[in-house]
């Protein structure tokens, strides 16, 4: 017999009703307010869109705990379960999350993991996928007692906080490689006098054109995607994605030394993430349509092992910021982003950067090893026990 069946039989020994989400929460939809990009005043409040913490603002319209459910855009990941986060505090949220808090007779946090394990992929509809707030009141949960409930939360609470700590140590642990990439590569370390524009030593080259989704099937030549260049500072394996590609196509395929830029994001901060292409082979490789291609005209100008810090590290990023449009989904502008001025060092001094980059990244992953295995084993734990513990028939 299992824990959940226990539970129902000493506090529910008469069985138990599914309510619709409407009768177990309230729904806050009506005070969200989005504020543009360009409007936003800097500060210390979270601001949530679908798919979490978009930025930091100076005020805030709601103060608690809630939970916030993608309304449109990011609404469903690959398992079809919905996009959850849980706020508390004082916060900030656009139109692009509904807002949820349970009744008296519900737990916040309860709530919050069955919906998570939902399959939500009926009540999703339309490009970009969308649900609506009468498809999200119709969900069906589990009305049991809060002594259920409250064991339930104990048990996965215990294992999402070790999780949670876990990811805070690799994430200060990563912050402290990325303090030494943007000391080293600080604008102010070079001479001024050797900076150029970006259209002076390079151009822009698009990614694929002319594509759609039967292209990406049976496919026959490799291409870079948007989550390759998003989760790689570099390139340096043959993609296992594949596009069908015609012989009399004029297509741009991608060079050794390319550095690839995110074109397009739904979240500002993460426009513009930069990979460098580092194969040497003579097999094509081409790119998504959603990232483009900064190629030197001088191809000893930069080190790409070099590029691949540069074009990442803090100073770049301030500039790169600055040639972002867009309110809801945000894109980098090449016309603007060309005028970026950057400090050319000298091969040597470039050399020398890497050179010590390189053994910090060696030395940081040694150290780290350990902690994303640790995180995996949890997070697989805490799984094993939600299933088991929100399995109700």
């Amino acid at each position: 017999m299992s824990y959940l069946q226990k539970l129902l039989d000493k506090y529910c020994p008469d069985g138990y009703e599914w309510v619709k989400l409407e009768d177990a929460v309230e729904i806050f939809d009506n005070k969200r307010i989005p504020i543009a990009q360009n409007k936003r005043i800097k500060g210390k409040f979270p601001y949530y869109g679908a798919n979490g913490i978009q930025d930091y603002v100076n005020d805030f319209i709601f103060d608690g705990e809630y939970i916030l459910i993608g309304e449109d855009g990011s609404v469903i990941d690959g398992l079809n379960h919905p996009i959850l986060n849980y706020a508390t505090g004082k916060f900030w949220v656009n139109n692009h999350s509904h807002v949820i808090k349970a009744k008296e007779e519900f737990l916040n946090r309860f709530i919050y993991h069955f919906l998570s394990i939902l399959d939500i992929s009926d009540i999703v509809r339309g490009t970009p996928p969308k649900m609506t707030k009468g498809n999200l009141l119709t969900i069906l949960i589990p009305k049991i007692p809060l002594k259920i409930q409250e064991k339930i939360v104990e048990i996965l609470e215990r294992f999402r906080i070790l999780e949670a700590e876990l990811k805070a140590e690799l994430e200060v642990r990563g912050k402290q490689f990325d303090f030494w990439i943007n000391k080293l590569l600080n604008f102010t370390n070079f001479d001024k006098n050797n900076s150029k524009e970006l259209q002076s030593i390079g151009c822009f080259i698009s990614g694929l054109r002319s594509k759609n989704k039967d292209s990406f099937v049976n496919g026959n030549q490799r291409y870079v995607s948007y989550l390759d260049v998003f989760n790689n500072k570099e390139i340096n394996y043959l993609p296992n994605n594949f596009v069908k590609i015609f012989d009399d196509e004029n297509q741009n395929d991608l060079n050794y030394g390319d550095v690839i830029f995110c074109g397009s994001s739904e979240n500002f901060d993460e426009t513009g993430y930069a990979s460098v292409y580092t194969i040497k082979n003579d097999e094509k490789v081409y790119l998504n349509s959603f990232s483009f291609i900064f190629r030197f005209k001088d191809n000893n100008l930069f080190l790409p092992k070099f590029s691949k810090y540069f074009f990442n590290c803090k100073d770049f990023r301030d500039l790169l910021l600055k040639c972002i449009n867009g309110v809801t989904r945000f894109n980098l502008s090449k016309e603007k982003m060309s005028k970026i001025k950057i400090p050319i060092p000298p091969i040597e001094t470039q050399n020398k950067i890497v050179s010590i980059l390189d053994k910090l990244s060696e030395y940081s992953q040694e150290i780290n090893s350990g902690l994303p295995a640790e995180i995996e084993l949890r997070s697989k734990q805490f799984k094993y026990y939600r299933d088991q513990l929100l399995d109700f028939k």
